[in-house]
C-alpha cells in the first residue's frame, strides 16, 4: 500500500530535518514550494501558494499524508484555512 506524503516548508529547520528522515526511510514523498526551484536538491517538488486555494488543490492532489508546515507571516489564519479547505477537497 503506498502513502504518498507531501511536505510543507521543506526548505525550514524542522522541513529539512523531516526531509531528512523521510529520505533515509525511502519514503515516498514530494515537498511544496511557491517559488520554483527552491526545493532542495534531487527532491520532487510540486508547486503550491498558500494564499491560493487551486493552486493548493493541485498540490495537494494523489497526496495521502500532508506535513503541514505554514509560513510564520501576515494573514497566516487565512493560508491555513486554504490549506485544510484544499485538503478535504
Amino acid at each position: 500500500m503506498s502513502n504518498r506524503i507531501l511536505v510543507t516548508g521543506a526548505s525550514g529547520n524542522i522541513g529539512r530535518a523531516l526531509v531528512a528522515q523521510l529520505s533515509t526511510r525511502g519514503a515516498d514523498f514530494q515537498v511544496m514550494s511557491s517559488r520554483p526551484g527552491t526545493a532542495p536538491a534531487g527532491l520532487r517538488e510540486v508547486q503550491g501558494d498558500f494564499t491560493q486555494r487551486d493552486s493548493l488543490e493541485a498540490a495537494f492532489a494523489g497526496v495521502d499524508t500532508l506535513f503541514l508546515l505554514l509560513p510564520l507571516v501576515p494573514g497566516i489564519e487565512a493560508m491555513a484555512r486554504n490549506a485544510v479547505v484544499a485538503a478535504k477537497a
